[in-house]
């Protein structure tokens, strides 16, 4: 067979990549509630992103940061403070996920959380031999070194 590109005198032109598909973003609040020295995380559901691990409880990235505020006091917790991390990117197979992260401090928890078996307390010591969606877990990592988390 003949190179159709080298018949041609054009073989620095092939082979050439196709254009890359622009990959969907999306983007999400991750929330980091602190009360005293420990973090509430949420189980996942078993399918799905990250199906069965335990991650940060997330809101839609809609909304403003007040609003997931409000939505956390009108839910029973009494906000004391609160702060925006930088938000970082995520990548997956079939979309970009930006993870934006609201850490809250909680004088009370909610009432309704110790009824839900997929919302609990942990410490950090804990959080270490759970099962976490590997963004998740360093961007904990690296929170829990910035952020004070003592006992209340």
């Amino acid at each position: 067979t003949v190179c159709a590109a080298l018949a041609q005198n054009e073989v620095t032109r092939y082979p050439f990549s196709k254009p890359k598909k622009d990959i969907p973003k999306r983007s999400t609040w991750i929330t980091l509630l602190t009360h005293g020295d420990q973090i509430l995380l949420q189980k996942r559901p078993p399918t799905g992103i990250w199906g069965g691990l335990y991650s940060l409880p997330e809101y839609d990235a809609t909304i403003a940061a007040e609003q997931v505020i409000a939505t956390l006091q009108s839910a029973g917790y009494h906000v004391e403070g609160h702060q925006q991390d930088a938000p970082f990117w995520h990548t997956f197979s079939h979309y970009k996920l930006e993870l934006k992260p609201l850490v809250v401090n909680v004088r009370q928890t909610a009432p309704r959380v110790s009824d839900n078996v997929q919302s609990q307390w942990f410490t950090p010591d804990e959080i270490k031999s759970l099962g976490l969606p590997a963004p998740i877990s360093r961007y904990l990592e690296k929170a829990l070194e910035e952020i004070p988390i003592a006992p209340p």
